[in-house]
């Protein structure tokens, strides 16, 4: 099973990418719009590092400018993201 970045569709292969539903490229972009995101936690297990989350923090993760999820195209715009074939 394979992620994809809810704005643009490229896949996503960092585990906070994946947990976010966005690449870093589209949320670089939106944090310039506005933003915010969870932070990641991380742990040591045998010496390596793994993900294993994202801290809550009460906040809703808004995302095409709505909180489900649907495209917003004024949200796109104001976050300078055009969409890639």
């Amino acid at each position: 099973m394979s992620a994809y970045c809810k704005r643009c569709g490229h896949k996503l292969t960092d585990p906070y990418s994946i947990a976010v539903g966005l690449g870093p490229e589209c949320r670089g972009k939106m944090i310039k719009a506005g933003a915010h995101f969870p932070k990641a936690k991380y742990r040591v297990r045998d010496g390596k590092v793994e993900f294993i989350g994202l801290e809550s923090s009460g906040e809703k993760i808004i995302v095409n400018g709505s909180e489900d999820g649907k495209d917003d195209d004024r949200a796109n715009r104001s976050a300078g993201c055009e969409e890639e074939e």
